[in-house]
């Protein structure tokens, strides 16, 4: 049900070529907030997996050191902190309960996942417990002049933000996780019981809703603009605040010290203003709901439209290939940078699990 997503780079041209399944061509490692302590009673896992789901790769790991339930999932007090691409090489940690008494880990001898380092720490890792990560991605039939045409591309980027899009994943396996979502709140099919599902789904049209406001502000040409009521963040704190006077935030949008945020609906969401609020209520109204119904599901939050571009992001080619290099906060997705510095033609990169 998703509009097609905006570039903000539309006027420069990509630098053409094709993103592969092959897993070496799509390389992700998790960044963590801290380092583990090196004492406690759970071990964190650094481990490579490959082809493999995160979810399947932490029950392969988890069954493998006896911390499985009944019905073979891994136990409450496993943990991981984010999903990662299934095709890919995809390197990120895991937490299992391991007291000292258990003394060292086993040796494991696992399809597809290599267990690369182990530390202990003092408590389990949670989910959003990351960073970031760090891609390196291969894109091949790269056209003649494409990784001066990507540096370009990469040039602007810098001085305007990249759009903080969520990607197809966000949206289930078939990409109708969010109308699935609103029909049930249009009252037009009922609620799923499972409570793990209706939260799944109501996630997705919060995402919809905030790819929707982005695009509107690029079509609007209101990107990098600064609006009356905007709900501003400030990049290098995290902290938040409303624009009063929007030709005073101008200037530090301009410079990328803040940014305006977009709504994903809930109760606890933070209200905009003024002619922000106007913005967001206008797309709300497409919907076919009233907004309130949602607050019965969902904290609702704020999440940024654009983020900047990470300053040792780092292009290279050779021959028909292109070389991408880069950090992302977490929350970020690859495939929408790419999407800008590529331009495919047809279907933008999906990476779905």
């Amino acid at each position: 049900m998703s509009d097609p997503l905006l570039r903000v780079t539309a006027e420069l041209p990509g630098s053409g070529g094709r993103l592969t399944p092959a897993p070496e061509d799509f390389q992700v490692s998790e960044l963590l907030p801290y380092a583990p302590t090196g004492e406690g009673e759970h071990l964190f896992l650094f481990f490579e997996k490959r082809d493999l789901t995160t979810p399947e790769a932490v029950r392969r790991i988890a069954s493998a050191l006896g911390r499985v339930d009944g019905r073979g999932q891994p136990q409450p007090e496993v943990g991981f902190a984010g999903m990662k691409d299934r095709h890919a090489i995809a390197r990120q940690w895991l937490s299992v309960p391991w007291p000292i008494k258990a003394g060292e880990l086993p040796a494991l001898d696992l399809d597809g996942i290599t267990v690369l380092t182990s530390i202990r720490h003092g408590h389990k890792l949670r989910r959003g417990h990351q960073r970031g990560n760090r891609f390196r991605i291969t894109l091949r039939e790269v056209p003649s002049g494409g990784l001066e045409r990507a540096q370009a591309v990469a040039e602007r980027l810098r001085a305007i933000g990249v759009p903080n899009y969520y990607g197809p994943q966000r949206f289930g396996k078939d990409g109708d996780n969010a109308a699935r979502a609103l029909a049930f709140l249009r009252n037009e099919a009922p609620a799923p019981r499972d409570r793990r599902l209706r939260d799944l789904l109501v996630s997705s049209l919060q995402s919809e809703i905030f790819n929707r406001i982005l695009t509107l502000r690029i079509q609007r040409g209101l990107y990098n603009q600064a609006l009356l009521g905007d709900v501003m963040q400030k990049h290098e704190t995290g902290g938040m605040f409303v624009s009063t006077d929007a030709a005073v935030d101008q200037a530090r949008v301009e410079r990328l010290e803040i940014s305006p945020t977009g709504v994903l609906p809930g109760k606890k969401a933070k209200a905009t203003e003024a002619d922000a609020a106007a913005l967001e209520a206008e797309v709300l109204g497409t919907l076919g709901f009233d907004p309130a119904i949602i607050d019965r599901y969902a904290d609702g939050t704020r999440r940024v439209l654009r983020q900047p571009l990470d300053p040792e992001l780092h292009l290279s080619g050779a021959e028909d290939t292109l070389v991408l290099e880069v950090s992302l906060p977490s929350g970020s997705y690859a495939t929408v940078l790419l999407d800008e510095l590529v331009k495919p033609e047809g279907a933008r990169f999906d990476r779905s699990e």
